[in-house]
């Protein structure tokens, strides 16, 4: 589907299509500034986030306070320790569980931390990636729409005065030429001396002069706007630039009489057509562009906590009843010899 050309759809007796487009595209820019609060707040939540979950990975899992006895270390002996005799443990947290649920625990601690560094790395990604690139889109857009809007104002405003200017000649025609028709009928008048009407004659004769320059003055103004509106017309429709540029030759060429404010007009409405008609374009393109850029950010935190609970599981899923009891065993046990009982005495 071929999309609609501004130059051929914004039209009007006052020139309303510019003032239209540029209004659309002054409120264009709130759709961005919305989605640049939606970024911030979205990575304000992922930065809160991953400051819980570090502080969450550094809570106790499966520790705890050693039994007093533990905690009561006896002095070394003086001729030095005894190679074969085992220190009491005295540390403390207190790892209690062994083996591969100590090992799964562990696994567990280690996800969330790194599911901390995920989330503040998604953060930082949707200020880099997304926050800082689209701002600074929309400021070059800015840039540029103002610049053209300004020149179009000042454009729009030599057709304006071009437009007074005919209203004014067509005043002082019809003034003149009834002046001229005044002096036609006084002179007209019976029972005027020689010298009366050689006199009126004279001043008929200077008024249809007047009405004649004035008549010219009204031709060229209305022939001048004429030219202007054609120009506008003509290059608000051509979008394409060798046809602008060939436009541009042709004027220079064969419309000397078109006075440099009125080039100034043509030249600079074809090409805002082709400036908002781009800048709406690139501004499309560049939101779905953006909120492709935001949702892969987004996926990929989601992709990389997917994995990390993955490791979880099959750390978890390598946990073995009998093998943790054994190493429990093997590591904690006080003896086998089941005490007697005591003689009487």
């Amino acid at each position: 589907m071929v999309a609609p050309r501004f130059a051929d759809n914004f039209w009007g007796e006052k020139d309303n299509g510019f003032e239209v487009l540029l209004n659309h595209m002054r409120h264009g820019k709130q759709t961005c500034k919305d989605i640049l609060e939606i970024v911030n707040v979205h990575a304000a939540i992922e930065e809160d986030y991953s400051r819980k979950l570090a502080k969450l990975s550094k809570m106790s899992l499966g520790e705890v306070r050693p039994p007093p006895s533990l905690l009561q270390v006896p002095p070394p002996p003086a001729h030095g320790p005894n190679p074969g005799s085992r220190s009491p443990r005295a540390v403390y947290p207190f790892q209690n569980e062994h083996g591969t649920l100590r090992e799964a625990l562990l696994a567990l601690r280690t996800e969330l931390d790194q599911t901390s560094q995920l989330h503040a790395n998604m953060a930082r990604d949707l200020r880099s990636r997304v926050h800082k690139a689209l701002n600074e889109f929309m400021m070059q857009q800015s840039k540029q729409r103002k610049s053209k809007a300004k020149q179009m104002a000042k454009i729009h405003k030599t057709k304006l005065a071009q437009q007074s200017l005919v209203v004014k000649t067509r005043q002082v025609f019809q003034k003149r030429v009834q002046e001229a028709a005044s002096m036609k009928e006084l002179a007209r008048r019976p029972g005027l001396s020689q010298k009366e009407a050689d006199k009126v004659a004279a001043k008929e004769r200077k008024a249809v002069a007047a009405a004649d320059a004035s008549d010219s003055d009204f031709k060229n103004a209305i022939e001048k706007l004429q030219r202007i509106q054609e120009d506008w017309v003509t290059e608000m429709r051509d979008t394409t630039e060798v046809r602008w540029k060939a436009g541009q030759l042709a004027r220079r060429a064969g419309r000397c009489m078109l006075t440099s404010n009125a080039r100034l007009l043509s030249d600079a409405v074809l090409a805002a057509t082709q400036v908002f008609q781009r800048l709406e374009e690139e501004r499309l393109d560049y939101i779905k562009a953006t909120l492709i850029t935001y949702t892969e950010v987004v996926a990929e935190g989601a992709t990389g906590t997917e994995q990390s609970c993955q490791r979880v599981r099959a750390s978890l899923e390598e946990c073995n009843v009998d093998t943790d009891i054994t190493e429990f065993v093997n590591s904690n046990a006080t003896g086998t010899e089941v005490p007697g009982t005591y003689p009487s005495v």
